[in-house]
């Protein structure tokens, strides 16, 4: 359940501290506020993945929607060889799975 944000900290704490968290925002993609609140409860802070990485998936994902096409299509034609279809789709799916994990155990 989400808890409304109503109270304020205001706390001190050494420059280099600060740029320390400031520098975990920022590689993380989130604010200042959201880094604070996820030390406290100890919930991983993990990097923002490269750009790369959403271009990526974002391909995977257009081969995977041209793959449902063919197969589609194969299907009316009654022309598809349902195995090797399974295959390369679960074999698309698991490398999609793979490399969302391989980034998010950074």
């Amino acid at each position: 359940m989400y808890e409304k944000k109503t109270e304020r900290l205001h706390l001190r704490v050494r420059p280099s501290c600060k740029t320390k968290l400031e520098n975990m925002a920022k590689r993380a993609g989130i604010s200042l506020s959201k880094t604070m609140e996820q030390l406290v409860e100890e919930s991983p802070i993990r990097e923002m993945p490269p750009l790369d990485y959403f271009r990526l998936l974002n391909e995977l994902r257009h081969i995977g929607t041209n793959i449902n096409q063919i197969a589609y299509v194969a299907n009316l034609k009654n022309e598809i060889y349902h195995k090797e279809y399974a295959e390369n789709w679960t074999n698309l799916r698991q490398l999609v799975l793979d490399i969302q994990r391989s980034v998010a155990l950074r």
